[in-house]
């Protein structure tokens, strides 16, 4: 069998070519689109949902981050996350040809005993309808496999649906690139939101977590993470967002939520929403069931300026094949981006942002005796942890960026673990297409045998990057991670490709 790191590796840089393969440069919207899925594995009680975003590259294919979750059965919190790619080729005006490829990590309730080290290959073939701008439709069948010692090797059929949403991009970061004319970017399309969310779980008395041998009550519990929206017209969105356990003794947890919602605006600052939300989520002890989620919700966003904001949410989140069920009262920090009410002229000036995408290797070297906990054999305890993740990056600045980013353990006897972060980071150029960097992240861990306390992690990277072309570069890192309550503690090796381009709107 191929080492699982050097396939690891072998297929990002496959996704890297592809990236840079194909593309003239030149701006154009209607280049993105959510996707979900749905197929059951030959695992016993595994029925999964795919959830995804993709990116346009050429007519031909599409690039982009994805995840797939148990939503029934009884392997509530098996998630995987990773980066997947989709070649299409039109067989008429609206049918094609799909083929796509896969590459995740994670795993959940049942571990290592499933998924081995948490590596995980889809591929898929079938054949997609356009609906037009209602979307479009697929039908097909799918190959899924844990190759690291795992006991998931299952072809099936599938079903998928993706919704295309606008946006105005070109590949790369360079300077001499004209900005695209105003308009370019009309009415309510390219208006999107991203924000940074902490919610606190009130779960009522009665309810048990499984995670010891003997169930004991559930605790209320912290989660964080991130959610983006996607503005449909003036008054609708769909959202996606991931958030994992942070405290309250459920450290493993995950969930991943999409769904849409209205927003209604009280004042020139002050927008009220309501959203309904279906996924996945679990692990951590939290007894979801198959892991189907629903959440109903609203919040009332205060505009700090025309991009910042901060929101106050309340919901209500239910697990839909178990008793799981719990009040939630959240903080949001938020940045959208293009305009803030429908365009109806084409003037209007033209905001550039740099974003990049990191794909990324992260290697945890033991750095503390009992960085697992004593479930985990003794033959693995001194085991180095394989984790495969991706990292979004806004720069605020030419020097200055925010980042989210998402890992999961792929190799090293750690199947299920997963994390989630959130940090900014600076850039310092050196000489030639050489730069520096140092970033700071936290936010939640857990799974996988690995002794984080009630799952908050704290980890700060130092870096070496080397700039191949405006739209590509790659990246060495070493770096700390740790527990802030609990004993891991590891060293952090990293290498990883990053993708870059700018996103542009109208003010």
């Amino acid at each position: 069998m191929i080492p699982p790191r050097l396939l690891t590796l072998t297929i990002l840089s496959m996704f890297a070519i592809a990236a840079c393969a194909g593309d003239s440069g030149a701006a154009a919207p209607d280049n993105s689109a959510v996707s979900i899925s749905y197929e059951k594995a030959d695992v016993p009680g595994h029925q999964a949902m795919g959830m995804g975003l993709y990116q346009n590259l050429t007519p031909y294919l599409d690039i982009g981050v994805n995840s797939y979750a148990a939503v029934t059965g009884d392997l509530g919190g098996f998630i995987t996350i990773g980066v997947g790619g989709r070649a299409h080729y039109p067989l008429g005006e609206r049918l094609s040809l799909g083929a796509g490829l896969d590459v995740g990590a994670g795993g959940g309730r049942g571990g290592n005993t499933i998924v081995g080290g948490g590596l995980m290959l889809r591929g898929q073939l079938g054949l997609d309808y356009r609906l037009g701008r209602l979307g479009t439709v697929g039908a097909g069948v799918s190959r899924v496999q844990f190759p690291d010692h795992g006991i998931i090797h299952s072809t099936q059929p599938y079903v998928a649906y993706s919704y295309p949403f606008e946006g105005l991009y070109r590949p790369g970061w360079a300077s001499d690139d004209p900005i695209p004319d105003a308009s370019q970017l009309r009415g309510p399309g390219g208006r999107h939101e991203f924000s940074v969310v902490y919610r606190r779980a009130h779960v009522p008395s009665g309810l048990l977590n499984d995670k010891n041998t003997t169930p004991v009550a559930q605790d209320n519990f912290s989660v964080l993470g991130v959610e983006w929206r996607s503005f449909l017209s003036d008054h609708a969105f769909f959202d996606i967002g991931s958030e994992a356990a942070i405290s309250g003794g459920s450290s493993g947890y995950m969930q991943i939520l999409l769904g849409a919602g209205l927003v209604y605006p009280l004042t020139s600052r002050t927008v009220a929403s309501v959203v309904v939300d279906a996924g996945a989520g679990g692990g951590g002890g939290v007894q979801t069931g198959g892991g189907g989620l629903v959440r109903i919700g609203a919040d009332l966003k205060y505009l700090l300026s025309p991009q910042l904001y901060v929101d106050l949410s309340a919901g209500r989140l239910k697990s839909i094949s178990a008793p799981f069920k719990a009040s939630e009262i959240g903080l949001g920090v938020g940045y959208q981006f293009g305009p803030t009410q429908k365009a109806t002229d084409e003037s209007g000036a033209v905001v550039t942002h740099h974003l990049r995408l990191r794909l990324s290797e992260q290697i945890y070297v033991k750095a503390a005796n009992n960085w697992r906990t004593d479930s985990v054999a003794p033959q693995n305890a001194n085991k180095n942890v394989d984790n495969l993740g991706v990292q979004v990056d806004y720069f605020l600045s030419p020097n200055w960026f925010v980042t989210g980013q998402g890992f999961a353990a792929h190799h090293g006897d750690a199947g299920a673990y997963m994390t989630g972060l959130v940090g900014a980071g600076v850039r310092l150029p050196l000489v030639s297409n050489w730069s520096a960097e140092a970033e700071v992240v936290t936010g939640a861990a857990g799974g996988g045998g690995l002794a984080m306390g009630g799952g908050w992690l704290a980890q700060a990277n130092l870096g070496l990057v080397y700039q191949f072309t405006s739209r590509l570069s790659g990246l060495l890192t070493l770096g700390e991670a740790k527990a802030v309550h609990g004993q891991f503690r590891a060293h952090v090796i990293g290498l990883g490709l990053a993708y870059h381009e700018r996103l542009f709107e109208r003010r």
